[in-house]
């Protein structure tokens, strides 16, 4: 008996068991933290396209108000992003070429004489899916495979895909 108590209280350092157990704990730590990690990501990079949108709609409103009305009328066939860099209506970093600058790479603006559209295009499917439907668009007319979202900025809607 004494044998027993004394290979109790002498052991040093650590068993398997208590290894193991600390291992296994980690991992599932590990497991958790990565699944937050990604979605926390992805909705991180659909609130920043939306919100560079948002900026793009004020950007177009205080163009629309500087340059439509004045003596020679412009059309939105005239817009172009770098304009609004150089009156600091829209910050230099977030664009790039008359295009916006993404998480997922950069978005064209397109215009026409009645509408400013700007394609995002995604890496992954699940991205465009989040995004279309952060802009308000309607699942059930959600395209599969799909990694690009025209949204118009006139319009305030999605325009493709539908």
């Amino acid at each position: 008996m004494k044998k027993i108590r004394n290979l109790f209280t002498n052991q040093k350092g650590i068993g398997l068991l208590e290894l193991m157990l600390s291992l296994a704990i980690i991992a599932i730590l590990l497991v958790m933290a990565t699944r937050y990690y990604l979605s926390a990501s992805l909705s991180s990079s659909t609130n920043e396209v939306v919100a560079n949108l948002q900026g793009v709609t004020g950007c177009v409103e205080q163009w629309r108000q500087a340059y439509m009305w004045g003596s020679t009328p412009k059309t939105y066939n005239d817009f172009k992003l770098s304009d609004c860099v150089k009156n600091d209506w829209f910050p230099a970093a977030s664009a790039y070429n008359d295009n916006l600058v993404t998480p997922w790479g950069t978005a064209t603006i397109t215009t026409s004489v009645n509408d400013v559209i700007v394609r995002i295009t995604t890496t992954k499917e699940q991205q465009a899916k989040d995004l279309y439907i952060k802009l308000g668009g309607d699942i059930n007319k959600w395209r599969t495979g799909s990694t690009e979202v025209d949204f118009s900025i006139i319009q305030q809607k999605i325009v493709s895909p539908i």
